[in-house]
């Protein structure tokens, strides 16, 4: 995963450690350590002073990226972690696991602030809007939920994907969300829950989409 502001480089290993490494000269400029196992999921934070780690022991790390100290233990997940995504103003970590659960953290004091009920399969990815009142997750139970970032509020349940949804992802303006899956890509109007379009031609399973 490359840092937002493009100057560093993370990547895990199976000895459950992550190196940073400068994108400029190539040199490793931080080991992170601290996970008890294999890191499954990275992100850096919006503003790239912070690092966020899913494990397969169940937790998620934070580390200060300043300083290369770890700040934070996240435990409530009961099975591995799947996906992490920070809201842009940095201030709140959602998780997603094996577990079908999603919780939301404080970056700030590392406390729980919600864990969000109703997905039935493993949750497979997350994205913030870029206003930041709310996020979408993907799911192996072939659904996208819409959840209001502060109250942990279920606003929509977007059905109508037949395998399950591999990439989330809204539009850099805010206005219109996407659905990848192993069948179709779909758009969606998040405010009403409305499909708008499909977009067909894949002959294979959608496992990443990015808005120029």
């Amino acid at each position: 995963a490359f840092s937002p502001n493009g100057t560093r480089l993370a990547s895990s290993l199976l000895n459950k450690t992550i190196q940073i490494w400068s994108s400029t000269t190539g040199k490793i400029e931080q080991t992170l350590t601290g996970s008890t196992g294999p890191i499954s999921t990275i992100k850096f934070s919006p503003n790239s002073q912070m690092l966020a780690a899913g494990s397969r022991d169940n937790n998620i790390y934070l580390w200060n990226l300043r300083t290369g100290k770890r700040l934070f233990k996240l435990k409530s997940h009961t099975s591995v972690i799947s996906s992490i995504e920070f809201n842009p103003n940095n201030t709140i970590l959602a998780s997603g696991s094996w577990d079908r659960n999603i919780c939301l953290w404080n970056t700030t004091t590392g406390k729980r602030l919600h864990m969000l009920t109703g997905h039935a399969d493993t949750i497979i990815s997350l994205a913030f809007i870029p206003e930041g009142t709310k996020f979408a997750s993907g799911s192996k139970d072939n659904t996208v939920r819409i959840w209001h970032s502060e109250s942990g509020d279920l606003l929509h349940v977007l059905t109508g994907h037949t395998q399950p949804v591999t990439s989330v992802i809204f539009s850099p303006d805010g206005t219109r969300l996407v659905s990848g899956s192993e069948d179709t890509i779909y758009l969606w109007n998040h405010y009403t829950g409305e499909r708008t379009n499909a977009l067909r031609g894949h002959a294979g399973s959608i496992y990443s989409i990015l808005f120029s």
